[in-house]
């Protein structure tokens, strides 16, 4: 982790800020983070700029949430929050969890569970079963997209973990538009935090910049 100084603040602040759209002079740096948070948006029926809900129901809104969940991951692993106190290591924690726990704390812990299990079942082969050994992130999913549910509705009985087993009682429902407005929120929190001059990289800049983003085809690399 480099030391802070004003030439790593104003790298990460370059990383994290909205793309600058300029078809005559574009933006030669290009954050894997705001590509993320772009195709999430714009597959999600959102505005790209803006993250708000457009009119009309998306049309894919499974893969952008995807988009947004991977999101998480990548935040978890590369930012905190000035103070943001990570878990001891014996405790397992997810980096999807992690940031939400540090830029959304508002989430409970049951929830940011829920939503790293859905992260899962929806990355390893695109499902609706996550049936991993560890009991908390055990769950069969439906999922609902109308505007103003809640993040998760809990089922009445938790679920074994088998094909048999799966029953309406043993689905854990999950809003995926309520997911894209709380990865809005982490996103949102993220920026604000880079204008207080209050986020921290977890790796060097140099790497943030390699492993994190891409040039624009014709700018100087």
């Amino acid at each position: 982790m480099d030391t802070f100084t004003g030439h790593v603040w104003q790298a990460l602040a370059e990383h994290v800020a909205p793309y600058r759209i300029d078809p005559e002079a574009p933006d030669p740096y290009v954050s894997t983070f705001n590509a993320a948070v772009r195709e999430a948006r714009y597959v999600c029926g959102r505005d790209v700029d803006t993250g708000q809900r457009l009119d009309g129901r998306p049309v894919a809104i499974w893969a952008g949430t995807l988009v947004y969940l991977v999101l998480l991951e990548q935040i978890g692993n590369t930012l905190r929050p000035v103070g943001g106190r990570d878990l001891p290591k014996q405790v397992r924690e997810s980096a999807a969890a992690r940031a939400l726990r540090q830029f959304a704390p508002h989430t409970t812990k049951p929830q940011r569970e829920v939503i790293y299990a859905l992260r899962n079942a929806f990355a390893h082969e695109f499902g609706l079963f996550n049936d991993g050994r560890d009991g908390r992130y055990r769950h069969v999913f439906t999922l609902d997209d109308e505007p103003g549910g809640p993040l998760v509705r809990w089922p009445r009985r938790r679920w074994d973990g088998t094909v048999e087993g799966v029953r309406r009682a043993t689905r854990t429902t999950v809003n995926l538009v309520a997911v894209g407005d709380l990865c809005e929120d982490v996103v949102r929190s993220v920026r604000e935090h880079s204008n207080s001059v209050a986020l921290r990289s977890r790796v060097p800049m140099a790497e943030m910049q390699k492993r994190f983003a891409f040039r624009i085809r014709g700018t100087p690399d």
